[in-house]
Order: C-alpha cells, then structure tokens, then sequence
C-alpha cells in the first residue's frame, strides 16, 4: 500500500519533479535525495515508475531504511515489479474492446455469473415462502 497519494500529473513529471513532491511531502527526510539516486540507479525505469517502486520501497520499509538503501544502491528488488505496471497498462483501442467482446470466455462468465444470480434469487424467494416478503415475491415475476 502506497505511502503517499499519487499527484497528478504524475506520468508526465521529471525525476526533478518528483524528487521535490518526495521532499514537500515527507520533509526532513531527504526523500528527495534518495528518490533520485533511486531513478539514477534505474536508468531502466521511467520517472513515475522509479516514484512508484520507491513510494514502495518507503512503504514497506520505513522512510529512512528506504532513502538508506536507494543511497547505497540495494533497492533493485522492485525495478521488476515496476517494470510490470508499465507494461501492464495498455492503450484502449477500438479493435480490442471489440475483441473482447467477441470472446468465448467472456460470454461463459456472463452466463454463469447470471446463473448465479438467478440461483440467489430463487432460494431466498423459496426460503421465505410462509412470510410477508414471501407473499409479495410470489406476486413479482422473476422473469
């Protein structure tokens, strides 16, 4: 779970921008300092993927052992976890939203989700049958 909520803007920032959002938001802790050894040490990774995989090394270790380590360079554990959420995002696009709609799976989880549901609704109407909710169920149809 992040430490810091996410700016806006954030894809856009430079590893500046982001060493100083680091420093306003957590002062006195030279975050800041340590966000940019982070991104120098990752030359891989974009600025906001260096801000998120830092927001979670901060997160899971504590700001100081964090800034610590980005410093001496034994953060790299998470360059691969934000390599995944950049690559993981994709661009929407018409073709693929139809394709998906065309898609055998998707069409079973509708079906089995709406089986489910129906399940629900016929066992709570049978499970109040002697009651008052019963008695109004019987008189709305379910389909």
């Amino acid at each position: 779970m992040p430490v810091l909520p996410t700016p806006s803007g954030g894809t856009t920032r430079t590893v500046a921008q982001w060493a100083a959002y680091f420093d306003s938001k957590l002062p006195g802790k030279n975050a800041g300092k340590g966000y940019t050894d982070y991104a120098a040490a990752h030359p891989g990774l974009t600025a906001g993927q260096s801000a998120v995989a830092f927001d979670l090394q901060i997160s899971l270790k504590g700001v100081g052992k964090a800034v610590s380590d980005a410093v001496s360079g034994l953060s790299k554990f998470t360059t691969a976890g934000a390599v995944a959420v950049g690559k993981a995002t994709k661009p929407f696009s018409v073709n693929s939203f139809l394709g998906a709609l065309t898609s055998r799976g998707l069409w079973i989880r509708i079906a089995e989700g709406s089986l489910g549901i129906l399940l629900i609704l016929v066992s709570v109407a049978k499970l109040a049958e002697g009651t008052q909710i019963g008695k109004l169920a019987k008189k709305v149809p379910l389909v």
